[in-house]
């Protein structure tokens, strides 16, 4: 359990609990079946830069309609003056540029999406004291460029050291105009109330925004974490039951193959090792079988579930019978290689596992009767000496 401000909330770190390769075909399992990176959870500042980004998105492209049309217009009319010009071209300019960012920035908690947001904001602030030198030439009192400057209150920065220069830049800008020609007409304190305005609106919807982001990234993890518990098996390592039963309908439904297969294993006389060895030591047993089986998978990308006690099942989309038999016997190799010794039995000097095959339509797959099928190729190992794979009711040893 981990604690976070007045929450408290489960996150188990799975990689410390299983091994690399369990985990690493669990995340496959999230990614290409449930359609979840599990290990990609964003930071604070990305999800904070993200929401501002898709309203600097809008602004920039309200700023570049705007703008664009008035310096177009006045071009072809002739009808301003150069300090009308200026913040023109500087605001389409920037707006252009933030577009061209927002099309090609993958990282909003980067560097460069910060200093991009930085220097935008500082063109339109630099924007806004330029048409206040030009209102005070013209003897406007109030224009409405001013507005422009809200983006910046809705849309704040993530970083305190660039939330202070913005708020400086903001005071300047408001200080500025009262020292440069034309100042006369310049009305300080409706301008003072303004940019307070905007100023005490930036702090407080920061605050806001990242309440909401430390909130949305809590949920993510979460979100995770019961994802974790929910599709894994954390004593074996494996999948489990549920996320067989999810795997299965994926096949059947999104793939929908010809012919399915599915193998079935259980631990050779397991009730008489955890008897003389324990069940921690039988835990280990199974843990320590299942990741030899899992190493084997690896290799193709498939899956290991947990179907119940120390029954494990493998689901083939796609594979007959035949090749499902060889992988069935390549794993059987591969739990006598893993040689856990045990002496409980006469003539038994190490654990070992029978391994039933079948084959089946997808539609087969969706009620699990091919499961069933297996099983029953089980039994015939069973009914035999066992350390061998049964399918069509033929052992192979």
């Amino acid at each position: 359990m981990k604690e976070r401000g007045d929450k408290t909330y489960l996150a188990p770190d799975l990689s410390r609990w299983i091994s690399d390769i369990a985990f690493s075909r669990f995340r496959s399992f999230c990614s290409h079946i449930l359609g979840v990176k599990i290990d990609e959870i964003p930071s604070e500042q990305s999800i904070f830069m993200r929401q501002n980004f898709s309203i600097i998105l809008y602004a920039a492209i309200l700023y570049l309609f705007t703008n664009g049309f008035y310096l177009v217009k006045n071009i072809i009319l002739k009808t301003m003056i150069p300090i009308d010009m200026v913040p023109l071209y500087m605001m389409v300019a920037s707006s252009l540029a933030m577009l061209l960012f927002l099309a090609l920035c993958k990282r909003y908690d980067s560097t460069f999406a910060r200093f991009a947001l930085l220097g935008y904001y500082t063109m339109i602030i630099a924007s806004v004291t330029i048409f206040m030198v030009s209102c005070n030439y013209h003897g406007i009192g109030l224009s409405i460029s001013m507005c422009y400057l809200f983006v910046i209150m809705i849309a704040p920065t993530y970083k305190t050291l660039d939330t202070v220069i913005i708020c400086v830049l903001i005071a300047l800008s408001w200080w500025l105009p009262s020292q440069l020609p034309y100042a006369e007409n310049y009305d300080l304190f409706k301008h003072f109330l303004l940019r307070f305005s905007i100023v005490v609106g930036f702090i407080a919807i920061r605050s806001i925004f990242l309440r909401q982001s430390r909130n949305e990234r809590a949920i993510k993890e979460m979100t995770h974490s019961f994802i974790k518990l929910a599709y894994n098996d954390v004593m074996t390592g494996t999948l489990n039951k549920k996320a067989m039963e999810t795997y299965c309908a994926f096949i059947a439904e999104k793939m929908a193959p010809e012919t399915v297969s599915a193998i079935i294993y259980d631990v050779d006389d397991f009730k008489s090792y955890n008897d003389h060895y324990t069940h921690i030591k039988g835990d280990e047993a199974l843990r320590l079988i299942a990741e030899s089986v899992v190493c084997v998978l690896e290799r193709s990308d498939r899956y290991l579930f947990r179907f119940g006690g120390e029954e494990f099942v493998v689901i083939l989309p796609g594979v007959a019978e035949d090749e499902a038999r060889c992988i069935a016997l390549e794993l059987l190799g591969a739990v006598r290689a893993a040689a856990i010794p045990r002496d409980d039995l006469p003539g038994k000097g190490i654990v070992t596992a029978s391994f039933g095959v079948a084959s089946a339509s997808s539609r087969e797959l969706s009620d699990l009767s091919v499961i069933a099928k297996a099983d029953r190729q089980l039994y015939v190992c069973k009914k035999g000496e066992k350390d061998c794979v049964a399918a069509g009711n033929i052992i192979y040893r």
